[in-house]
């Protein structure tokens, strides 16, 4: 905060140095005022200080007196009430972009921002209830993902109505209208300016709260038609937008309901960071209904680069995000770049731990490891044993419940897949990959008479080099919800999670790849499941299996252990 103080000694008659301990006293006080937790009593402290503070209130009500006009000055001049803090620079486009939807006459704006560029506090908090101050008289309606996450919002700008000394100096005629309603069904404001009466024919024709928070998928949404705002603040997140299914139930809620509480007077906002092609900014910015304002962390022209917030989310903040997110989510959550996802990488869906049950047909990939002195390279004990468990629903899909990867010798390995038959009756058999130093885990594995076992050579897997047939393999089968992972909190899990979001990125040596290939083992083990004819979408009149095995002459090892009972 800057004050020119030396004006204010003047005007007020106090002296400097007075004036310079007050002001000193009050910004130590007043530094944090955006943290969430405060009593009634601290919200009365506050007030008391500022109060006390002549320099201070004076800025209080310049400010409070500049906040009540509908323009960028009249937001920041509340923005600096509410919490003392100027607003960043980058969220003077988002307010643009609001106000040029009504100047092109479009249906709404996408506001497109970058992960913690404050995109809640700017906008569905601070904007929304600077809104509510000039227009008391206007119904809002936030949607967020969900219900809780929407009331929590509103449940701050009802606070600050109530509580903030701020809003006092802003609007100190709107106030909370606790007989009409005050908390998660609604908050109602009235105008104490003005004779009961006369409030009530400004609002005669207002059915709803003056703001209300509803999760996307929410019944009472329907009926619903804001005359002031209507936010959409993030309503996709990971699991509504985990399959395609997934993606396209939450735009049918958007097209058939949430488009539909829209009317000449509303102000619509859709603001979030992108998930995936197609999902609720991607189809609103293709609508050309849309105002579109769309802001990274960073552009880069001509090889200078341009922070968008450079005193928070500058060049240090964006180096810390390259360094500990893949470069996928750094794509997406700091360049809004789902192009440099590029066409590796896998969408799945996750399954209730709770929800499974163990008594499932059970088919165990192994990608096996040698000690043996014979191997050298990466077979020769680099690599880690995996071992990925895969359960066949009686609806003909796969949850991968868990697994196994270590570093561990062949025997270790062997010792592994001997316990998992013997602890899970419903346990098929073992798909092994004899390749390298399968050959000799094989050949050890076959010792046990009584361990179930399926070898397979390379050549009967699907075709291409082995860090991609993985995916040609796996992809279109997590894409389609054929396979899904457990969603709980295991070594093998996470790893297995890793290789999906982090596809192709990290070194040959991670134990990704081996997680990777024991999964694909267990999957190639159940051709009931893969097997099916896919039609081409390339332009060509034909239909084929995409996933055909290769005819190959018997393999010797094959009847080691094969479909021993």
């Amino acid at each position: 905060m800057t004050l020119d103080l030396n004006a204010l000694s003047q005007e007020l008659g106090v002296p400097i140095e007075e004036l310079e301990a007050a002001n000193a006293k009050a910004e130590a006080i007043l530094s944090d005022l955006m943290a969430e937790a405060k009593t009634p009593e601290q919200w009365s402290a506050i007030a008391a200080d500022i109060q006390n503070n002549k320099g201070l209130e004076a800025e209080y009500r310049k400010r409070g007196e500049l906040s009540r006009e509908y323009t960028w000055n009249g937001f920041r001049n509340y923005f600096w009430c509410w919490t003392q803090k100027e607003l960043p620079d980058h969220s003077k486009e988002w307010f643009d972009g609001i106000q040029e939807q009504k100047v092109q006459k479009k249906t709404g704006t996408v506001i497109e921002a970058f992960r913690e560029s404050a995109k809640t506090t700017i906008i569905t908090i601070g904007f929304a209830s600077w809104f509510v101050g000039l227009f008391p008289q206007k119904e809002n309606l936030l949607i967020q993902v969900g219900d809780d996450i929407a009331k929590d919002n509103m449940s701050k700008i009802a606070e600050i109505i109530e509580r903030s000394p701020g809003w006092q100096y802003c609007f100190p005629h709107v106030v909370p209208d606790k007989e009409a309603g005050w908390g998660d069904k609604g908050y109602f404001v009235k105008r104490s300016d003005i004779t009961p009466d006369e409030w009530q024919r400004m609002v005669a024709e207002r059915k709803a709260p003056t703001f209300l928070g509803l999760g996307y998928s929410s019944n009472s949404i329907i009926g619903k038609h804001p005359t002031g705002l209507l936010i959409l603040d993030d309503i996709v997140n990971e699991t509504n937008s985990s399959s395609e299914r997934e993606l396209t139930a939450t735009l049918k809620i958007l097209q058939g309901t949430i488009f539909y509480t829209i009317t000449q007077d509303t102000t619509t906002i859709v603001v979030g960071t992108p998930w995936k092609e197609n999902d609720v900014i991607d189809y609103c910015k293709k609508t050309g209904e849309f105002v579109k304002v769309i802001t990274p962390a960073y552009r880069e022209v001509d090889g200078v680069v341009t922070y968008a917030w450079p005193d928070q989310r500058g060049k240090d903040w964006v180096e810390r995000k390259r360094k500990i997110t893949s470069q996928n989510e750094f794509a997406r959550m700091v360049l809004l770049d789902l192009s440099k996802l590029g066409t590796k990488s896998f969408r799945y869906q996750s399954f209730p731990h709770m929800s499974i049950d163990w008594k499932w047909p059970m088919i165990v990939g192994v990608d096996p490891v040698t000690t043996s002195p014979m191997v050298t390279g990466r077979e020769g004990g680099i690599s880690h044993f995996a071992m990925c468990m895969a359960l066949q629903t009686p609806f003909n899909k796969v949850v991968i419940p868990d697994g196994i990867v270590e570093k561990i010798s062949a025997d270790d390995g062997e010792r592994k897949i001997v316990e998992v038959q013997r602890m899970y009756p419903n346990f098929d058999r073992a798909s092994i990959e004899i390749d390298g130093g399968g050959v000799l885990f094989a050949s050890m594995v076959s010792r046990n008479p009584g361990l179930r076992f399926s070898p397979h050579l390379v050549s009967e897997l699907p075709k291409g080099r082995k860090k991609y047939r993985g995916y040609n393999f796996l992809e279109p089968l997590f894409r389609n919800g054929i396979i899904v992972i457990s969603d709980a909190n295991t070594p093998f899990l996470n790893r297995l999670r890793s290789y999906l979001d982090n596809y192709p990125n990290f070194p040959d040596t991670a134990s990704e790849w081996d997680v990777a290939d024991s999964l694909l083992m267990a999957i190639f083990d159940m051709p009931e499941v893969w097997s099916q004819l896919i039609t081409s979408v390339s332009g060509e009149n034909t239909v084929k299996n995409i996933w055909e095995k290769k005819k190959i002459t018997p393999s010797p090892w094959s009847s080691l252990g094969a479909r021993r009972k």
